[in-house]
């Protein structure tokens, strides 16, 4: 079973304090989980979702990420 953690992420996508590569998260409705994430070292800092329904991997930005209003994923006991 799947909890999301109350509260969202939607100001921590800068780099470096992105959601970490392997965790997952979740608009309510959809889930997906971080396969690439940010990098301050990148000249344009791009993060990489995959869609856990489709399996679609999509590149967004910080301020994309901030748009989708996600929050972080932790597992129930």
């Amino acid at each position: 079973m799947l909890l999301p953690f109350r509260k969202t992420i939607r100001h921590s996508f800068r780099p470096p304090h992105g959601p970490r590569r392997g965790s997952y998260l979740t608009d309510g409705q959809r889930l997906f989980r971080v396969v690439r994430q940010f990098s301050p070292s990148d000249e344009l800092p791009v993060g990489l979702l995959e869609d856990c329904h489709t399996l679609e991997v999509t590149p967004f930005s910080p301020d994309e990420l901030c748009e989708l209003g996600l929050s972080v994923v932790r597992a129930g006991v």
